[in-house]
């Protein structure tokens, strides 16, 4: 009892410690001296960065340490290269945990050591035997900066190896055959296995190598830090709280807690034993002089037996004490085997939903393989995966709290109904898994999967919010899709991304091709983000023009992806992918900076410029600090708001009405103008129009297109038109492509107009020569 309420106090000063990060500002301690904290954004466990935060054992750690009343931390991130040389020379205060070696004591300081780490060769599985010797010739892959590259160029005179920013690219590297070799931190490694889903896939050949006390680095500017981080960690060791975040990061203890606990085993186990060795002893002692009392004293018997008699009921004592403190070890043995239990607990079940999480899973379905059968080893059986449709943006709408409480609606749910037919889990953020064995059909399994959808995908109260719930289902059989419970994993969460693709709130089962739109869905993010990178999107832009006069009088930006070898790829091919995994925010973010830099361009070559439209995506619209955004860059570049036009798509729009409103009514304010983009595709009527804060209306090119094919009493673009001008608003038709397009808009009174008529979209460079 003692120790779950000690584990239960140190989670909520967890708990504290992280709320108090978020949210308590500087103004509460503005004497406190600030403490420049910098590191690897993508170095996971330690750290992750996702969008605008950073978390990770790292991250959360020095939150712990570094008390607000104490230091401020001011967070920043770079590669680890970058991150290193700014700590030598002085740049940055402190830069994370990171290996100790004789080459970087002599260049920054360290705190206490915190764990050990040990750097270990991985090859895929069915790779040949490999031996420390072998890594000259073979294809090495390393973490680019880390410990473990200068002991390759140190050690092994190593130079032809592969750097990685990422550790995961060197996972997709080993996996498809570029590299043969991994040489890298033990715990990262596997960690980003179990990450990656690649367990069974890699595996590690040569273990426990060059072994490294793992600490804080401080720059040799502030040794004061290096005494006060020392003072924190004795502190969290003792309270227990270091090695409850270690253990949620890393799913194992720490070296130190291992050592510490194998001493006290010991501690507990020995002092007893020796104090029984020595009572024996004693009581051997005491007894051969009894024995040596009694025959010098023979005649003596009946004047000593009162002495005898002490002499027993000393004894008695004695033995009562062993007896009792056998008793204690007993207890001591059964606190430890109590302990286990909760470790156990703690790392096969999800804190949130108390289901069994991924792990747990894993060892589930393992349970279910006969290793006989190598044809078909799983036993019959269905594994269902269910995601919740839009959980980001649930999170993003309602907050995190409330997406807690949804998902523990759903693991409540489907606890009651499947609990005591199969195995049910958590093995993701909003995403569980439900096994039911002796399932070998699709005919059994379809009313099962169409119970789910019907009970889920509907209105659903929950917390104090009434919301529409909707779920999508991927299933495959285990006795026929699957060898392997990597196999289960795999191609379950294929056949559901595959049930998104349709749109959601259905369900999809297996299909061999369906790996290969997820690889290729894997292939396309990793390319995008090395687009970027490699700065290989392009801006082009195309023009409106007014229909009175014929004159210039604005532009649409729109990217363009040029590859390497020179090919141009459409943002049919990206976009919608970018809107779904979240990079459209960077994506946007280089748009609106290419459009200031070159409106700037414009103007310092004293040409007219026009008013640039910029097509904003609704995670964009609602992220947090998207009108700072915009801001910062115009102030960057000395532009004016009115220069920017924001276009939004209807549907869009009317997605989340209330909440884009009110941000786009405060971009209004700011002077931006407001574009509504392909407007009449939606699910939005005219009325809606009063509602919304626009300026310019934008009719779809596929009303654009009808004129040349319907009969233009049945056309709408004219009841558009004459609504939008008694509102005030000016309208533009896109995609005009003949002329007998621009004479009926021009009848109806259309003020603008864009298409391949009058120009396809063009570089910018060739805008003012055109």
């Amino acid at each position: 009892m003692k120790l779950l309420n000690r584990l239960f106090k140190s989670t909520l000063i967890l708990i504290i410690l992280i709320i108090g990060v978020g949210y308590t500002t500087n103004l509460e301690y503005p004497n406190s001296p600030k403490v420049k904290y910098q590191v690897d954004a993508n170095y996971p466990p330690f750290t992750y960065s996702n969008q605008q935060f950073l978390y990770g054992f790292d991250i959360e750690l020095t939150n712990i340490i570094f008390k607000m009343m104490d230091y401020q931390l001011v967070y920043s991130t770079d590669t680890w290269p970058k991150v290193y040389d700014r700590l030598v020379n002085g740049e940055i205060d402190l830069a994370g945990i990171i290996a100790v070696t004789e080459e970087r004591e002599k260049e920054v300081l360290f705190s206490k050591p915190l764990f050990q780490s040990y750097v270990t060769v991985y090859t895929k599985k069915d790779f040949r035997n490999v031996k420390l010797n072998d890594l000259s010739s073979l294809r090495v892959g390393v973490g680019k900066g880390y410990y473990t590259e200068a002991i390759l160029r140190n050690d092994f005179d190593i130079t032809n190896y592969t750097a990685y920013d990422d550790l995961r690219d060197a996972i997709y590297d080993l996996l498809s055959g570029k590299i043969d070799v991994i040489f890298e931190n033990q715990q990262i490694m596997d960690y980003l296995i179990v990450q990656e889903d690649a367990l069974g896939t890699i595996e590690a050949q040569i273990k426990d190598l060059y072994p490294r006390p793992h600490a804080y680095a401080v720059s040799k500017d502030k040794p004061e830090l290096v005494k006060y981080i020392n003072q924190r960690i004795d502190e969290l060791q003792k309270n227990g709280l270091f090695e409850e975040t270690y253990v949620k990061y890393f799913y194992s203890h720490s070296s130190s807690y291992n050592e510490l606990r194998m001493k006290k085993i010991l501690f507990i186990v020995l002092i007893p034993i020796f104090a029984m060795l020595v009572l024996l002893f004693v009581l051997r002692g005491y007894i051969s002089k009894l024995k040596v009392r009694l025959a010098n004293k023979y005649e003596n018997i009946t004047e000593k037996n009162s002495d005898l008699s002490d002499a027993n009921l000393e004894l008695m004592q004695q033995y009562e004490e062993i007896q009792m403190q056998y008793e204690e070890i007993n207890a001591q043995y059964e606190e430890i085997q109590l302990n286990n239990d909760i470790i156990y607990q703690m790392a096969y079940t999800d804190r949130l939903t108390n289901l069994p999480n991924r792990l747990s899973a894993a060892d589930y379905l393992s349970g279910l393989i006969d290793e006989e059968n190598e044809d078909r080893p799983f036993e019959a059986g269905v594994a269902i995966y269910l995601e919740i449709d839009h959980f980001r943006s649930i999170n993003d709408t309602f907050g995190h709290d409330f997406g807690d409480q949804v998902l523990v609606y759903i693991s409540k749910e489907l606890k009651f109904r499947y609990e005591n037919r199969g195995f049910v889990s958590r093995v993701g953020g909003d995403e569980f898994l439900v096994v039911m064995k002796g399932i070998n059909a699709e005919n059994d399994a379809i009313p099962i999967a169409e119970q789910l959808l019907n009970h889920f995908n509907r209105m659903c109260t929950i917390g104090d919010h009434e919301i529409y719930l909707s779920v999508s289902l991927g299933i495959v059989f285990l006795g026929s899709d699957c060898k392997t419970v990597l196999d289960v994993f795999k191609n379950t969460d294929a056949s559901v991304y595959t049930a998104k693709q349709f749109g959601g709130s259905c369900y999809k089962f297996y299909e061999p091709e369906m790996i290969q739109d997820v690889l290729l869905r894997s292939q396309l993010e990793r390319e995008i983000r090395q687009a970027l990178n490699n700065e290989d999107f392009i801006v082009y832009y195309q023009p409106i023009y007014e229909l009175e006069g014929s004159s210039l009088v604005g532009l649409e930006a729109l990217i363009r992806w040029q590859k390497e070898d020179g090919s141009m790829v459409f943002p049919d091919t990206f976009i919608p992918f970018a809107e779904d995994s979240g990079l459209i925010v960077p994506l946007g973010e280089f748009v609106i900076t290419e459009v200031c830099r070159q409106l700037k361009e414009w103007q310092l070559m004293d040409y007219k410029i026009v008013p640039v439209s910029i097509n904003i995506a609704e995670k964009q619209l609602l992220s947090k600090n998207f009108n700072e955004t915009l801001l910062h860059f115009l102030e960057h570049f000395d532009l004016e708001p009115d220069l920017i036009h924001l276009e939004i798509t209807e549907s869009h729009v009317m997605h989340n009405l209330d909440r884009n409103v009110r941000k786009l009514s405060k971009l209004q304010e700011m002077n931006f103008k407001i574009l509504i983009d392909d407007f009449g595709t939606g699910y939005s009527s005219l009325s809606h129009l009063i509602h919304l804060p626009i300026d310019i209306l934008k009719i779809d090119k596929s009303f654009v297109w009808h004129i040349d094919t319907m009969p233009k009493e049945t056309l709408v673009i004219s009841d558009i038109i004459s609504i939008a001008h008694r509102m005030g608003k000016k309208v533009i038709a896109e995609g005009v492509e003949t002329e007998s397009q621009l004479a009926y808009l021009k009848s109806v009174g259309c003020d603008r107009v864009q298409g391949y008529l009058f120009s396809k979209p063009i570089p910018a460079d060739a805008i003012f020569n055109n």
